[in-house]
């Protein structure tokens, strides 16, 4: 049994160290290497590393994109018994200085000149750093070729040997949506007891490609790597998340770990794409995704598919099926969604194409999933059943509590936090929802984000927001009522919808602006409040919204960089709306 991550790195080396294991883009191709030749540059780096000072409980940061030397850099600072915090690269100056002073890291892996440039700026800001070393040749940094040292590979085992499970492996910073983000302590042993718990869950075999394209600074990611380690099938890395589609046809994913946002908006594009094609093809396209449906519902009540409908839907894959498929490489097979609540007319959408959708939950402090759905024991709009060895418990406002070995050690440097989230060994997690009578998760709501009227009336916002953005054309949805009378909303529209919706029915060419203030697309909208309406109680129903020509980022502070909604910042910043609302 494996102890610690490098254990699970030599035990994958040992099974078949010629089989080709990792891929990366370069040139417009994807190249690949063996075990053997990633264990040995895993070795490489963390001799250059070691040489540099690196040792136990030596904090490094690594400050990059998701790519090839982001998850080799970690093995080696991991086989090192070091401690890595990834800090993504979106982030603000004063957010990363924020994280390298309070982590007290003592050397940055930077990406490019660009994020050398950032960490520099704030050289002041961070007495405990060291050294700053670049992925890429970067003028006046020493780079990771030039730090690098050839090394036998019995060298790194010697290394890794002296690191153990109750050994700190990271340092996680949490999203931060309602303060300065706490950095959650996970071990070795966490990491290993969750890879461990969800190997029969999911079947990964060697025929199977998986495309690594999340923050690898977030929990969810980092756990499908290191998972990866305990199988047959092989990792492809994509340049960029703006380069995703082409990462995607490149390697022909059978498998992929992914948020619901990313399949909103596949199902958004082959909807607007159906409707420019003309009634014909909306037609065959509703026939076959009834079709579709109709046979997701026979393995939803795990009855046998009648021949008739099987032949039928051969049909309905070969006319649209295939080609929707085709834009996500033609050969996936398994989605494994988390990150937020996905909504689940969009997960039957995909399994309607014979696209397995296995929805999880877990935080960074579960060392990401707690549950999960299997393949043969499913239900959409839950996020399945514990792991093996995970314990859930409901407390009596609702709270969701876990205790389990993934879970994690505490927060750095924060006693208090720590003492606030435990109860006799039971995590508290925030997170409202209730256990079915099948046994099946479901999560409503965060227990901070619940939004009390001023009549007393408690709701949970994020129910209404998904029913909200069910509309094409609501790419993003905030619902605004804490203290207040009445619910109100705050709508971004999907802008490439609109535009699809402007070339069908002639509208000239305009700026968004200008084009929300025209009455046909201000009814698109009032449509949709309507439609959610419809589906809430009473005092749940929005009573009026206000459309923003500018869409929620990452770079303007309304999300954090797991696309998590800021819920403060965006009643701060559009104070003057809300309360136009409420006039």
């Amino acid at each position: 049994m494996a102890r610690t991550v490098p254990d699970l790195l030599f035990a994958c080396v040992d099974r078949d160290p010629d089989q080709l294991a990792v891929f990366w883009p370069e040139g417009g191709v994807f190249l690949g290497m063996t075990r053997m030749d990633s264990a040995r540059e895993v070795a490489r780096l963390a001799r250059g590393l070691a040489d540099l000072g690196v040792g136990k409980g030596t904090v490094v940061a690594i400050v990059a994109e998701t790519r090839k030397e982001w998850a080799h850099c970690d093995l080696a600072l991991l086989c090192l018994g070091a401690i890595t915090i990834g800090i993504y690269p979106t982030l603000l100056r004063e957010q990363v200085a924020y994280q390298l002073a309070h982590s007290e890291a003592r050397i940055a892996l930077v990406e490019d000149a660009e994020q050398a440039a950032k960490v520099a700026a704030i050289r002041d800001q961070v007495p405990a750093l060291q050294h700053v070393v670049t992925m890429e040749p970067v003028e006046g940094h020493p780079s990771l070729v030039d730090v690098a040292c050839d090394v036998d590979l019995d060298w790194l085992r010697a290394r890794a040997a002296q690191v153990g499970p109750d050994d700190v492996a990271t340092y996680i910073y949490t999203s931060g949506t309602t303060g300065p983000p706490k950095a959650a302590i996970l071990t070795h042993g966490n990491f290993v007891a969750v890879s461990e718990a969800t190997l029969e869950i999911a079947n990964i075999g060697p025929a199977d490609r998986a495309l690594v394209w999340l923050p690898l600074a977030h929990a969810l990611q980092r756990f499908t790597v290191y998972r990866g380690l305990l199988e047959d099938g092989v990792g492809y890395f994509a340049e960029s998340i703006e380069k995703l589609p082409e990462a995607l046809v490149g390697s022909r994913p059978t498998v992929l770990a992914t948020v619901p946002r990313m399949m909103e908006k596949v199902r958004d594009r082959a909807l607007s794409a159906v409707q420019a094609r003309g009634p014909l093809a909306k037609r065959i396209f509703e026939w076959a995704f009834a079709v579709g449906h109709a046979h997701l519902a026979c393995r939803e009540e795990r009855r046998p598919v009648p021949l008739g409908l099987r032949l039928q839907w051969r049909v309905a894959d070969r006319l649209v099926f295939r080609h929707i498929k085709a834009r996500m490489g033609g050969a996936l097979r398994l989605l494994i969604c988390g990150g937020a609540a996905l909504n689940p007319d969009v997960a039957r959408w995909f399994a309607a194409m014979g696209i397995t959708v296995l929805e999880g939950w877990g935080l960074t402090e579960t060392c990401a999933p707690a549950t999960l759905n299997r393949e043969t024991d499913f239900r959409f709009g839950t996020v399945g059943k514990p792991i093996p060895g995970v314990s859930i418990r409901i407390a009596e406002d609702g709270e969701v509590l876990v205790k389990s070995p993934g879970t994690f050690q505490g927060y750095f440097k924060d006693p208090e936090a720590t003492a606030a989230v435990f109860s006799d060994g039971w995590f508290h997690t925030g997170d409202i929802g209730f256990v079915d009578e099948d046994g099946f998760l479901v999560i409503t709501d965060r227990k901070k984000e619940i939004l009390v009227t001023s009549g007393g009336k408690n709701i949970g916002p994020v129910n209404i927001e998904q029913r909200l953005e069910r509309s094409p054309y609501v790419g993003q949805a905030v619902a605004i009522g804490s203290e207040r009378p009445y619910l109100v909303a705050l709508l971004v529209p999907d802008a490439e919808a609109l535009e699809a919706l402007a070339r069908r029915a002639g509208l000239p060419d305009e700026p968004l602006g200008a084009r929300l203030q025209r009455t046909e697309v201000e009814a698109l909208f009032q449509d949709a409040v309507r439609e959610a309406n419809r589906e809430l109680a009473q005092f749940e129903t929005v009573k009026c919204f206000a459309v923003l020509p500018t869409a929620f980022s990452v770079e303007t502070g309304e999300l954090t960089p797991t696309l998590k909604l800021k819920r403060r910042v965006v009643s701060e910043k559009y104070a003057a709306e809300i309360e136009a609302l409420y006039a």
